[in-house]
């Protein structure tokens, strides 16, 4: 964790360190089904990072219902429910260090290969 901490606080957005792992806390206690993550020198985007972006580009935008949405896609609606405030807080740090993520996509099916490719290219749906 000390890593991510250093890397996080030369991108001025050390603060995110504690509502990514509250995320993941919650993820690998009451995930319904996986995430595919890919390794991070991967320069593909897999549809379960694809969805994570979504998720957090909708809450920083404030579209909070569409964020949870995608987030009821791998938790229950409790779980779903109960991470949102660190999302909103990790989209807002984010904002703070003039990260913000588009939501052009963010509402839209991911059932069309070729609108996903608009927003984040989505690579090979094996894991990397």
């Amino acid at each position: 964790m000390f890593e991510i901490q250093q890397v996080y606080r030369h991108f001025a957005v050390a603060d995110a360190v504690a509502p990514l792992d509250a995320m993941f806390e919650v993820f690998a206690c009451t995930a319904l089904r996986a995430i595919e993550l890919h390794y991070p020198g991967c320069p593909c985007v897999s549809e379960g990072e694809y969805r994570l972006l979504q998720a957090v580009s909708a809450a920083q935008q404030g579209h909070s219902g569409l964020a949870r949405n995608r987030f009821k896609h791998w938790l229950p609606e409790l779980a779903a429910d109960w991470i949102m405030p660190s999302i909103c807080g990790l989209g807002q740090i984010f904002a703070n260090a003039g990260l913000t993520l588009s939501t052009r996509q963010a509402a839209l099916s991911l059932t069309s290969e070729t609108m996903r490719m608009r927003s984040w290219s989505l690579g090979s749906p094996t894991l990397h």
